[in-house]
């Protein structure tokens, strides 16, 4: 716990002189921000990640940690805001649209009276990401697992069955083949198809 502390001040003060450069990137911001978290100074995190999201606002980074400051914060509102900011940045590509839907998620675990709302915020992105046809099979398998943990199978399975095609072209899944073969047919279980 010393060691994390004594880590978490060098950076502290790293990172602090790097963001007072005035070509300081959000990327930079977002990381003091996380710092600051992880040393409990909540509203400097919130400040911290605030700046990174005015300089890159399509860097997901500086909303996950201005989410998660918030989260800890206890500002629930707060939290859901952040998440409603960054659901309207054009031009981001599916990372961080399916990232986007997990924090959703979260919100949805963290604050009940919310889930509908988060839930259905959450399958907007995952719609987003999936217009934008990631080639990567991981991403494929995420927004997969996101539409199929908000029960949209419907959307869910097409991407496992493309997924299943392309390893048996390629050969590489990150996952092991059956992994995919039991959701699709709890799917179909579930379906009665």
């Amino acid at each position: 716990s010393r060691l994390k502390l004594m880590a978490s001040l060098r950076s502290l003060a790293l990172l602090t002189n790097a963001t007072a450069r005035p070509s300081a990137s959000g990327a930079l911001f977002a990381r003091l921000g996380l710092v600051y978290s992880r040393l409990g100074k909540a509203d400097l995190a919130i400040k911290a990640n605030r700046l990174a999201i005015k300089k890159q606002p399509q860097l997901l980074e500086g909303y996950q940690n201005l989410f998660l400051a918030c989260l800890q914060a206890k500002r629930l509102d707060e939290a859901f805001k952040v998440l409603d900011q960054a659901s309207k940045q054009p031009d981001t590509d599916a990372q961080f649209l399916i990232d986007l839907a997990e924090l959703y998620a979260n919100l949805a675990r963290q604050a009940p009276d919310q889930k509908a709302s988060a839930n259905a915020w959450a399958l907007a992105a995952l719609h987003r990401a999936a217009k934008l046809k990631p080639n990567d099979v991981v991403l494929r398998l995420r927004l997969a697992d996101g539409f199929n943990a908000l029960g949209a199978t419907t959307n869910a399975a097409p991407i496992y069955l493309e997924v299943l095609k392309q390893q048996g072209v390629s050969g590489d899944l990150p996952v092991a083949p059956n992994v995919v073969r039991a959701k699709l047919a709890e799917i179909y279980l579930l379906g009665q198809d």
